[in-house]
């Protein structure tokens, strides 16, 4: 007979029949089935669940310290690792030595019924030891009266030095004075004490706080003995005051086991007090200059040193009292201070402005209160109001343009103000146009004004620039006092060249290492490809255009701040115009009415050319690289890349119905240029093209054009600039017109059509007209100017011009004016 000796086998049944190895075709009590059962599912013995055992743990014995000269409490955890209940009352015994070694039985506890996978903790009071280099063990059951899982788990144990530490210690805090001086000793004391029974090793930290508790310094402590129960030890730390600011201060002493658990603490308070020799601040108070003219600004400067050797001044309000010749408050103003730090200084500048001040003495008196009102010092100071005749006078000159081109007049407005209090007759007053280059006045007009008080007296000059030669100038107003002349106010602006570009050329943006810029053009008669001006660096150019009206170039920067910059077709100098006022604007494309347009982040923006200052027109979040309007400005073409796609989409803007949609979804590449021919096709460039080649687009059919490609040395093509049909058929015709017949190039065909040609040291004007007509072409090719009767009636004739394809056009001369 084979028996668990546990006898936690499972029953089998109680009739034997395995014949073939088939067990369902008997019933237990001997019949036949009509139906068997499934054998998969019945009496399958290793499906049946084997009853649970319960399984005692013992673990975390802890000796808990009551104090000294009190009993020590045992503390263990016993629970139930098993899946049965134990039973009730099984012995917990703890021992002093190992109990197979015959250790002492310190006692027992019984234990209640544990339900599987609880745990408790049970303890037993009134422990004497007097021996703390023993260890003490608990055991549970330890006649094994109980089955369980595992027997072996039944038992923990620890030496009283390994147990929980003692957690009973005091220590006692003083200081040798209550309050201290800057500059003096501090003797510290402290005694530790271990109240506990069981031995300490202790731990303190000694720190200076401030009085919200934030440690200035920590002081070093000694490593402490081992104390025995009711054993104390004590210590003493110095420090000094030196020049620490005055305040509530404290010693905070902390006591922490060698494992870092808090034992106790204890603060002790002093105080800082301030040094009472000398002042606690000084103050010295003057103004930037002795006299004043009745409407200037006086200029009070005040040097504040805070004195003290440990003294913070904070919420201290410095007051300004001026008093005008009658002894009337003129100004009264108050300021908070900054703290000050003993020894540190602070500079403060306090601005007046008068308001035309009566002439005579000024009294200037600063006060500097503390925060509970106190007054910790003042000053005075003194100064004097004068009705000066140059502070008196003030000049503001104004310009049309500060860039502006050779042939298009100047205006520069000059306005003279009396700001004084009293009138002034027959003042001198000189209004010069001054070339910066060579610091001489190339016009000078003198006037005799005069000015009531507050009045003004304002004059226009204009200057035609078209003889002047290409450089910087300055519109300069001055007037004559105490028989000097004085500057009272200047304008400069820069003079550019005529044509900025050339009719033939197409300029484009090569981007170079991401950011350094080249400029390069392609001659559409000879095919050369040439470098134009030098290579910028970190210059980020990355929009360009040719004003349709005056063909003067224009780029923008794609930087963060961007900017116009306008560019010398001959020589790729650039000038900045302006910030625009909007990040990242890649792309420029000029209506054909000569509005700048460009696209920047954010949206669609117009530019102006003056100032460089753009304004939102159609807000979108497309990334715009490439920009051009058609021919006809019906249509704003641009070009975007939306991510996932890496391939740059056409989009179409109508001004007309202010819609932006996508157009065509098949350009080849990212394409950061666009421009429109003369035929509304589309040339473009793609970023990083390895085929190192401008590509042409035909927007209707929405495919490139084959074989259109024009090979360069450039691969990143940002921007190109495409001459436009009035740029090749008018304008250069009329150039070269003229230049034959005055055998110079002083010539300008300004935006509003208004023309001036310099012929022997005379400017002669016109301005053409809006329409014009098809007529025959002339046979030598070349342009023609007839004279005909007065066509707009102004009392003057007029000139037909026909150019060579044959356009006709109508010049309204307006005769000769001298500069």
């Amino acid at each position: 007979m084979f028996q668990d000796v546990n006898n936690r086998w499972m029953p089998a049944r109680g009739i034997w029949n395995q014949h073939a190895y088939h067990i369902t075709n008997i019933n237990d009590d001997g019949s036949l089935p009509r139906v068997q059962q499934n054998p998969t599912t019945f009496h399958q013995q290793q499906q049946l669940e084997i009853p649970g055992i319960p399984d005692l743990t013992a673990g975390r014995l802890q000796i808990i310290d009551n104090g000294a000269g009190k009993p020590f409490t045992l503390q263990v955890r016993i629970g139930n690792a098993g899946l049965a209940p134990s039973t009730a009352n099984l012995p917990l015994t703890f021992y002093a030595g190992l109990p197979a070694n015959n250790g002492t039985k310190l006692g027992t506890v019984m234990l209640d019924a544990f339900a599987p996978g609880t745990y408790q903790d049970v303890q037993f009071p009134g422990i004497t030891l007097a021996d703390f280099n023993q260890d003490i063990y608990a055991v549970v059951d330890a006649q094994n009266t109980l089955e369980e899982c595992n027997e072996n788990n039944n038992s923990v144990s620890t030496s009283v030095k390994e147990a929980t530490p003692t957690r009973h210690g005091k220590i006692s805090l003083t200081t040798d004075a209550p309050t201290y001086g800057p500059n003096t000793p501090v003797l510290i004391d402290y005694t530790i004490t271990n109240l506990g029974a069981l031995p300490a090793d202790f731990k303190v930290t000694l720190r200076l706080e401030n009085a919200n508790n934030a440690v200035l310094e920590t002081f070093s402590t000694p490593t402490l003995e081992t104390l025995t129960g009711g054993d104390s030890q004590t210590f003493q730390a110095t420090w000094n005051t030196s020049t620490t600011l005055a305040g509530p201060y404290q010693i905070h002493a902390i006591i922490e086991t060698a494992q870092g658990e808090l034992v106790t603490e204890a603060i002790h308070p002093f105080t800082l007090i301030a040094a009472t020799e000398g002042p606690v601040v000084t103050l010295r108070t003057t103004t930037d200059k002795p006299t004043y003219h009745t409407n200037d600004v006086v200029l009070i400067n005040h040097l504040l040193n805070n004195a003290s050797l440990n003294t913070l001044i904070e919420d201290a309000l410095l007051t300004i009292t001026i008093k005008g010749p009658d002894g009337q408050v003129l100004h009264s103003e108050s300021q908070a201070l900054n703290p000050l730090s003993p020894r540190a200084l602070q500079n403060i500048l306090t601005p007046i402005k008068l308001q035309e001040a009566a002439k005579g003495s000024y009294t200037v008196t600063v006060a500097i209160n503390g925060h509970d009102d106190t007054t910790l010092i003042t000053q005075t100071t003194t100064f004097k109001v004068e009705n000066d005749l140059q502070f008196s006078i003030a000049g503001e000159v104004q310009i049309d343009s500060a860039l502006l081109t050779r042939g298009v007049q100047q205006h520069c407005t000059a306005t003279v103000t009396n700001q004084g209090t009293e009138r002034v007759n027959g003042l001198t007053v000189q209004y010069l146009l001054v070339n910066l280059d060579t610091q001489a006045s190339i016009n000078t007009q003198t006037a005799t004004i005069d000015l009531a008080i507050g009045g003004n007296h304002t004059q226009t000059l204009s200057y035609h620039t078209l003889s002047l030669p290409i450089t910087h100038y300055a519109c300069v107003l001055q007037a004559k006092t105490e028989e000097e002349w004085q500057p009272l106010d200047f304008k400069t602006f820069n003079l550019h060249s005529i044509l900025s570009s050339e009719c033939s050329t197409v300029y484009a943006i090569h981007d170079q290492a991401r950011s350094d810029t080249q400029l390069f053009t392609y001659d559409l008669n000879a095919g050369n490809i040439t470098a134009l001006g030098p290579l910028y660096p970190k210059r980020d150019l990355e929009g360009l255009d040719i004003h349709p009206l005056t063909y003067q170039l224009y780029a923008s920067t794609g930087q963060p701040r961007s900017r116009l910059y306008q560019v010398n077709g001959y020589n790729g100098d650039i000038t900045p115009v302006g910030y625009i006022g909007f990040k990242h604007v890649t792309s420029l494309s000029f209506h054909p009415r000569g509005q700048l347009w460009g696209g920047a982040q954010g949206g669609l923006i117009q530019i102006n050319t003056d100032t460089g200052q753009g304004q939102m027109i159609k807000p979108n979040n497309l990334k715009m690289e490439g920009l051009s309007w058609n021919n006809a400005g019906t249509l704003l073409y641009a070009t975007a890349v939306i991510e996932p796609n890496p391939h740059s989409s056409l989009w179409v803007y109508d001004p007309q119905t202010t819609e932006l949609r996508k157009h065509c979804d098949n350009l080849e590449g990212e394409i950061e240029s666009l421009e429109t021919l003369p035929d509304d096709r589309l040339a473009f460039g793609i970023h990083d093209d390895q085929a190192l080649s401008f590509h042409v687009f035909d927007p209707e059919q929405c495919q490139t054009v084959q074989g259109s490609r024009i090979q360069t040395p450039y691969n990143d093509i940002e921007a190109i600039a495409w001459p436009s049909a009035n740029c090749t058929q008018m304008q250069k015709a009329l150039q070269a017109f003229f230049i034959t017949l005055s055998e110079n190039q002083d010539i300008y065909l300004g935006e509003d059509r208004n023309l001036r040609v310099s012929i022997d040291g005379q400017i002669y004007q016109g301005q053409l007209a809006l329409e014009k007509t098809q007529g025959i072409p002339p046979s030598d090719g070349q342009l023609h100017l007839i004279g005909i009767p007065d066509a707009n009636e102004d009392g003057i004739d007029d000139f037909l011009i026909t150019y060579p394809d044959g356009q006709q056009q109508i010049l309204y001369y307006q005769g000769i004016t001298s500069d």
